[in-house]
């Protein structure tokens, strides 16, 4: 959307604990875009943990994009 990567990043880890790494450094220059990874641990069939990270990453693009 239109709105800051940055700005986007900081709400997204204020209020759901997603942390999301700009994406100018995948990029190699500015730009309005985000990188995320929803596996920082082992991940197996059935991880609450994983589950939980995406359903407070959907909570997020949902809360903080419109």
């Amino acid at each position: 959307g239109n709105m800051d990567g940055r700005k986007f990043i900081e709400k997204a880890y204020e209020k759901y604990g997603v942390v999301p790494i700009p994406g100018e450094a995948f990029y190699g220059k500015p730009v309005n875009a985000i990188r995320i990874s929803l596996v920082s641990t082992p991940w197996s069939e059935g991880d609450e943990g994983w589950k939980e990270n995406v359903e407070n990453l959907k909570k997020a693009l949902a809360d903080i994009t419109d």
